[in-house]
């Protein structure tokens, strides 16, 4: 039997799989015979390292916005209120996590390495031009749209092509891969803020415009050593999704953890300066710790696995962070505190950055469809992304130590995910009870 007869053979517990090879001269990325991941490899672990990368300056770059707001609220862009600025960084996340809707089929049909090659070259465009705006509707066009953009044709692929390259191992290679994103948050708040007092705003984001130009060619590089199998067109929605209600809930839920989630995120260095009294570079450095805390907690994920279920982790950390959201209500000017609620921060919502994407897998019938679905949620996801932040800002006042409102949203919002996510586990427990009884 030849190669490709060998691949395309499906049984009934792999029917839709597309497992067509390529030319042997260079060979896609394969399944099992029983259509599952390949669980490592050279290339898997090399894809890891390259989407590590992405994240570092995708969601890293994201996670360092509130450094930039910082700035623009004192400084570049003072005549502004907080809702206002706070769109510059919403938009970026928007456009980040919507353009999984295009992505992610796209990731489907093999097109990967147009996407990584283009998405690359938007976020170095993108913090070049940022380093030459001087007023609100430049930044917003450099850094919402262009990096946004970039970053958008970035993210879900590569996430998609660490989730179908492992399966036993896959929350341990997520959490590697997305470790790229504390150490982004860690590396460029501290580089802006350090640089921006001596050589201004412009070379301060040009150099982070380097580091970015420097890491994405590497992750360019080994994200595109091997080619992805091509797989047969499909439409941007996998419309039977939302006939299963485990998955139409478990979106909701990511719209109200995303529309809370970034509340703290976009607020710390603002409530380190105008709330606790520390300077402003420590502010930002109070961005970094959190960022490096988090990193700790994307790793400790994969131990919560051993006994707990993607969806099930998820819920955990929701209840630790609603906890401690209520919490940094009592903190007030408390130095000590603040910093403590800043290390928790990181460490507790690790999980809900890692583990959406191991959800989507485990709530798909099959890894055919894990891209599209997984562009489909985080389309539903990103307007909470965009809307979050600048509703916080509204019934907020940073600069006269005002944070109580946006606290409070935050609070409520992802409490209502902890609602939607206990209902989505008991649904896919009924589903996956009565698909047994069918079997048996």
């Amino acid at each position: 039997m030849s190669t490709g007869e060998k691949l395309t053979k499906t049984t009934s517990h792999t029917e839709g799989y597309d497992l067509t090879a390529v030319e042997e001269t260079e060979p896609p990325i394969s399944t099992t015979s029983a259509g599952e991941a390949p669980d490592g490899g050279f290339y898997a672990w090399l894809a890891v390292s390259g989407t590590c990368l992405v994240f570092f300056n995708t969601w890293g770059l994201v996670q360092t916005f509130g450094a930039y707001q910082s700035y623009y609220t004192t400084d570049l862009l003072s005549s502004y209120n907080a809702s206002a600025i706070s769109w510059i960084g919403t938009i970026q996340a928007f456009l980040l996590v919507f353009g999984g809707v295009i992505t992610g089929p796209f990731f489907d049909q093999g097109y990967f390495r147009v996407l990584v090659m283009i998405g690359s070259f938007m976020i170095v465009l993108g913090m070049m031009m940022l380093s030459l705006a001087r007023t609100y509707w430049q930044i917003l066009l450099a850094q919402s749209i262009c990096v946004g953009a970039g970053s958008g044709m970035l993210f879900t692929p590569s996430l998609a092509q660490v989730t179908v390259l492992f399966s036993r191992r896959r929350p341990i290679a997520l959490g590697l891969s997305m470790m790229g994103t504390g150490l982004g948050g860690i590396v460029y708040p501290i580089v802006f803020r350090q640089l921006e007092p001596k050589v201004g705003f412009g070379w301060a984001t040009r150099v982070i415009a380097f580091i970015s130009f420097g890491t994405l060619s590497v992750a360019v590089v080994v994200l595109c050593w091997q080619k992805p199998a091509k797989k047969p067109p499909r439409s941007l929605f996998d419309w039977t999704a939302w006939k299963e209600p485990p998955f139409v809930t478990y979106t909701l839920s990511t719209f109200l953890t995303f529309t809370g989630y970034w509340v703290p995120w976009f607020f710390i260095p603002l409530y380190g300066q105008f709330a606790v009294g520390a300077t402003a570079t420590f502010s930002a450095y109070l961005l970094s710790i959190t960022n490096a805390t988090g990193i700790v907690g994307r790793l400790t994920t994969p131990l919560l696995q051993r006994s707990l279920t993607p969806l099930q982790t998820i819920l955990f950390a929701h209840i630790l962070v609603v906890i401690l959201i209520w919490a940094w209500l009592g903190i007030g000017s408390s130095f000590g505190g603040f910093v403590t609620f800043c290390v928790l921060w990181g460490l507790f919502s690790g999980p809900l950055a890692v583990l959406p994407a191991a959800a989507v897998a485990e709530l798909s019938p099959s890894l055919n469809v894990v891209g599209t679905r997984m562009g489909m949620v985080w389309a539903v996801s990103s307007v909470g992304n965009l809307v979050g932040p600048p509703i916080a800002g509204a019934v907020s006042n940073p600069s006269e130590d005002d944070f109580l409102g946006g606290q409070i949203y935050a609070g409520v919002t992802m409490a209502g995910a902890i609602a939607l996510l206990a209902v989505t586990v008991v649904l896919l427990k009924r589903k996956k009870k009565g698909e047994g009884k069918v079997e048996g």
